[in-house]
């Protein structure tokens, strides 16, 4: 019982202790002059330090400190410098790590810090404590398409098409676009892998099936839009031109020849899809 109670106190001391404010310099003169002014004769009044303590929000000894400092200046008939003499940085100096034998590692070797950190034998918490200050990097690489010439000349002929014919070479301008339509198509999933539903404690759980997670039936669409139209500030055309699906509805069917009932549908039975597409039409158009 007195292992736990003086245990008990020890932890309540360390909690209640906090750091001591570090004053800059321009503080610890206004703290000096402050005190100068409420001295007599060179001798301070009760809890004078105290008080100023407390208008800086230091800690008494701070205070006294610096007072006790510029004493010592006048007793000695030199300038007062009650300037803090603690060095820029203090503490055990950091180790410096040679980092050039990281270039000489695979990339495929040097994908973790795990990794990283086996080959160059630096603990993980240095690494990152690299990475905080500039020396190392992270970098997310996505593989790109190869292109041969002939691909990059396509691309620099489409992009030099875009351009106003007449406006070379003094002022190349892009066309304006507007006797031109854009299309482009957009896959749906019916539904997704994995879904978040919010339901009162007394429901059953969804269940939810189909015969793989990785080829979920998919809807296509086709978006067509074109430059919009203002006339005096005003728009009289969005763009938007329409989307419709790309599907085909026929009726269910076991093989090509006889239409008979199956587990999953019966005979003559449409699959369905205009809820979805008409969900859909409404959300992106």
């Amino acid at each position: 019982m007195f292992i736990y109670l003086y245990l008990h106190i020890i932890l309540l001391i360390h909690l209640g202790r906090s750091r001591r404010k570090d004053a800059s310099d321009e503080v610890r003169k206004q703290i000096y002059q402050t005190l100068l002014a409420r001295s007599n004769n060179g001798r301070l009044g009760k809890n004078v330090t105290r008080e100023v303590a407390s208008q800086f929000s230091l800690h008494i000894r701070t205070v006294q400190k610096i007072w006790k400092r510029g004493k010592q200046s006048l007793a000695q008939a030199i300038v007062v410098d009650v300037t803090s003499r603690k060095k820029v940085r203090t503490g055990r100096k950091a180790t410096p790590i040679d980092l050039e034998p990281l270039r000489n590692i695979p990339l495929n070797e040097r994908m973790t810090l795990e990794a990283v950190s086996k080959h160059l034998n630096v603990s993980k918490t240095k690494l990152i404590r690299y990475m905080h200050q500039g020396h190392l990097r992270r970098h997310s690489n996505s593989i790109k398409s190869f292109l041969t010439e002939a691909n990059k000349n396509t691309r620099l002929k489409w992009c030099l098409d875009m351009l106003e014919p007449d406006s070379f070479p003094t002022y190349p301008r892009f066309k304006d676009l507007f006797d031109y339509v854009f299309i482009d198509e957009k896959w749906f999933f019916l539904t997704q892998k994995s879904a978040k539903y919010y339901l009162l404690p007394d429901e059953d759980d969804p269940q939810r099936s189909c015969k793989s997670k990785n080829y979920i039936p998919r809807l296509i669409f086709l978006g067509v839009s074109a430059r919009p139209r203002f006339q005096s500030g005003v728009c009289v055309f969005n763009g938007k031109i329409g989307c419709c699906p790309l599907v085909t509805y026929e009726r269910a069917k076991r093989s090509s020849v006889a239409k008979r009932s199956s587990v999953n549908r019966q005979a003559g039975t449409l699959q369905h899809v205009q809820e979805i597409c008409s969900y859909i039409e409404s959300t992106y158009i």
